[in-house]
């Protein structure tokens, strides 16, 4: 190098040794980026995130080092040093030789039910008991010598393989592994599918059907959105026409408080229903609640009905206005007439939040913290909120609940109704002659400031957003603004957020559509602040997602 600049010979010199220092410290730097780089491609490989893909053109493109390392960054991987990031491989290849079971397991139906264990090396002569519970009730139990089970050996421990029993049944099942070594006890959820989804006998039959936006609909006795009784109207329509099934889009709940937050595919929860498809006057308390009856039928209440009917597009914060207004007077007439009275409808709402349990308890709480600290919810969602009220297993959330039941009352009661009318209109479907009936849609994420992502802040990525890569329409690809849901941690979880997820959207229809279903195998994350170009594929358990989905198939027919 130094030739280079002029010097015919190296020497000793004091600048010939400057130039060598130099030489030697740039060489150093060099090795160490390339270390880093290996170590950022490994940790890329560990965790599923792809190094390259195919455009739409079927032609091969690399992801840049510096995107790899963003997205690492945002899943928690400390990037910035050597040593943290193998601290992050050793982390995940288990170099320090841990006892590891998984948390989940996902088999088919006949299939035989093996487990994998993690077993140090020093422990392979430990006896392992084991304890299964299966989902009828009945319990198979064993205990096995890991050494006479190894499939194979690593540096500080070996895979060890067994069965549990004979072939299972389809279900959720639990297994507990006993460790003598250390008294240390592990759970397992054994989760075992069908070989396909669910179908009705008639598969060879093609079937028809229409798809609509809901909130699209008009009548001349809807409050200028469509709701469940213009959507039971339509089905039995198209019943009679021959078609089997009617498609609608998301239904998922978003923010009563902030009613021009309207996207259905970026929502505030995507286990339950937006309140505003609820036809008010359908509710059973609005016959008997004199209130609520000359509310509506004043005539300015009848001018602003006029109104939004009459709107070429949905006015959300009209409509949302004259609704919570009236089912707030419909509630207070429920309490009065039902809750306080232990009526057999009363009964119906107790049995509703019982089967909602925590999550429809919490979303309701999110609504109540939501309206009280509007201006910060608005301008950041939760994260905006004051401290105390970011954990919701806080003490202030707790006291702010107890302080607000009525409020998150209210929420349970609108869920309720909109889930009672949903149930309604499929019903209408079916018995007017559709095969399948009403065909969902669930979104294929959330919204990062929504009630799901605070009460389960560790499942979503937020440094990232899921999006597309570019193509030809979108040269610099799409980034749709909602956090992933991390890989890791949907396996730490034994996957019950998507569980539930299906369970919640599979209610009350006969099909139901997987918004971007390739998001059972992969999406694309960018990292936060960048392109969408400078995004990577970010694989996902396929086949075990896919075998939930096939159970819950034939869970909800």
């Amino acid at each position: 190098m130094c030739g280079i600049l002029g010097a015919t010979k190296l020497g000793t010199g004091s600048g010939e040794i400057r130039c060598r220092i130099r030489i030697a410290f740039a060489l150093i730097k060099f090795q160490k980026i390339m270390n880093n780089i290996r170590l950022i491609r490994k940790l890329c490989t560990l965790t599923g995130i792809a190094d390259a893909y195919r455009d739409h053109l079927n032609q091969p493109r690399a992801i840049s080092d510096e995107s790899l390392a963003a997205l690492l960054a945002a899943r928690g991987f400390d990037t910035e040093s050597e040593q943290a990031l193998r601290n992050g491989i050793a982390e995940l290849t288990n170099k320090a030789g841990e006892f590891r079971v998984p948390p989940v397991i996902v088999l088919r139906q006949d299939e035989q039910p093996m487990v994998s264990l993690q077993v140090p090396l020093t422990g392979l002569e430990q006896e392992l008991t084991w304890r299964l519970l299966k989902e009828d009730g009945s319990i198979v139990k064993g205990a096995l010598t890991p050494a006479e089970h190894v499939l194979r050996e690593h540096d500080a421990y070996a895979v060890c393989e067994f069965e549990i029993g004979s072939s299972l049944e389809p279900g959720y099942h639990w297994l507990n592994v006993a460790n003598s070594r250390d008294a240390s006890e592990h759970r397992v959820r054994v989760i075992v599918a069908p070989q396909s989804a669910y179908g009705n006998g008639e598969n060879e039959a093609r079937e028809w059907g229409v798809s609509v936006q809901l909130y699209a609909l008009r009548s001349r006795r809807n409050w200028g959105i469509g709701d469940f009784t213009d959507l039971a109207w339509l089905a039995q329509e198209l019943a009679e026409a021959g078609a089997d099934f009617l498609g609608i889009n998301p239904l998922h709940a978003l923010y009563p408080s902030n009613p021009e937050h309207a996207s259905p595919y970026s929502p505030a929860s995507r286990a339950f229903i937006n309140y505003l498809y609820i036809d008010v006057e359908a509710v059973p308390e609005f016959a008997s609640c004199p209130a609520a009856q000359d509310k509506v039928a004043s005539e300015y209440f009848q001018s602003r009905l006029t109104m939004l009917r009459e709107c070429s597009h949905v006015d959300y914060s009209g409509v949302a206005f004259l609704k919570l207004v009236i089912l707030r007077h419909l509630y207070e007439h429920f309490v009065i007439t039902a809750l306080r009275q232990d009526s057999e409808r009363a009964a119906r709402f107790h049995e509703f939040v019982e089967e909602g349990g925590a999550a429809l308890e919490q979303l309701c709480l999110f609504y109540a913290l939501y309206a009280d600290h509007r201006k910060a919810s608005r301008h950041g969602g939760w994260r905006n909120w004051p401290d105390q009220f970011k954990d919701p297993d806080s003490e202030a959330v707790a006291q702010f609940a107890e302080n607000h039941a009525d409020t998150v009352r209210f929420y349970m009661y609108l869920q309720w109704l909109a889930d009672e009318q949903l149930a309604k209109a499929h019903a209408a479907a079916l018995s007017t002659g559709m095969r399948t009936g009403l065909y969902r849609d669930l979104a294929v994420g959330i919204d990062a400031n929504g009630a799901d992502n605070w009460r389960n802040q560790d499942l979503y990525c937020v440094g990232a957003s899921v999006g597309a890569p570019p193509d030809s329409i979108a040269l610099q690809g799409q980034d749709w603004g909602l956090p992933p849901m991390e890989p890791r941690n949907m396996r730490a979880e034994a996957y019950e957020t998507f569980i539930t997820d299906l369970r919640d959207n599979m209610r009350h229809c006969g099909a139901l559509r997987l918004d971007h279903v390739m998001q059972l195998m992969r999406l694309w994350w960018t990292p936060a602040g960048r392109p969408s170009s400078e995004g990577a594929y970010v694989r996902y358990p396929f086949n075990d997602l896919l075998g939930i989905v096939t159970l819950e198939s034939h869970r909800n027919r």
